[in-house]
């Protein structure tokens, strides 16, 4: 049994990026990965995104609420208890409990991963993730709604389904990836005050395929990295940090 490290930065924080307005604590956080489109079909293979704590120190996250496009956090799904330690980052997944989710990308080790669910918050083609404070404030917001949701890593506005350009694209497609079950993650080398943004390749930054099977034993092709970031070169720094280092692990 072989152990990789991840080492991936940071996902992304899209086009709206609220340090202007977010407090002290969510100012630390990042949205870094969205996996809206599952290559295998069935209840055990869901949307998710992974948001992680660049901060020197633990936020509250407790009683946050999720929505999507539509960013009303009155319809969204508000957390329990819940903290985001320093340098961690956690995977909110929809409906799946933490073992379906590492049956489908592998063990992971550490890494908490939360469920949600409700009506209508399914991560679909031209969507976004919105995280609001427990008081209903909005506080992290990534769009991947074409056109210029976010700004790529060559410059770009981001763009429309390449394979179909009079669609609205699925979260990895707004980067340029052709397959709907690629991640949209962040390119560390462009830092976080500026951010741009790719979709995952396997064996780039820590990305890598999905362990899982379905039920007739055809192989996840999913292409993500969740769960798990080292800071890319310059952000301990960026952030007044120093000395912060976060790592995930997960075998294989």
């Amino acid at each position: 049994m072989k152990t990789r490290m991840k080492m991936r930065g940071l996902t992304g924080l899209g086009a709206v990026v609220l340090f202007g307005v977010a407090s002290t604590a969510s100012a630390q956080l990042l949205i870094t990965e969205i996996h809206s489109n599952q290559s295998l079909s069935g209840a055990a293979f869901q949307d998710w995104f992974e948001v992680t704590n660049f901060g020197g120190s633990a936020v509250d996250l407790t009683g946050w609420i999720f929505d999507d496009e539509s960013a009303n956090p009155a319809a969204g799904f508000r957390f329990g208890d819940l903290s985001i330690a320093a340098g961690e980052s956690i995977v909110f997944v929809e409906t799946l409990n933490p073992e379906q989710f590492r049956n489908w990308w592998g063990p992971l080790e550490g890494v908490q991963i939360v469920t949600y669910s409700g009506s209508g918050l399914g991560l679909g083609r031209g969507d976004a993730v919105n995280l609001f404070d427990a008081d209903g404030e909005l506080q992290l917001s990534l769009s991947y709604r074409a056109p210029g949701g976010f700004i790529t890593s060559d410059g770009s506005p981001s763009g429309f389904d390449p394979t179909d350009p009079t669609r609205q694209p699925h979260a990895g497609q707004a980067a340029g990836a052709i397959e709907t079950w690629i991640s949209l993650v962040w390119d560390p080398a462009f830092g976080i005050d500026a951010p741009r943004y790719t979709f995952a390749v396997d064996g780039v930054n820590g990305a890598f395929q999905a362990e899982g099977f379905s039920a007739t034993g055809a192989r996840a092709l999913d292409v993500g990295s969740p769960g798990a970031v080292i800071p890319a070169p310059g952000t301990v720094a960026l952030l007044g940090l120093s000395g912060l280092v976060a790592f995930g692990r997960r075998r294989r």
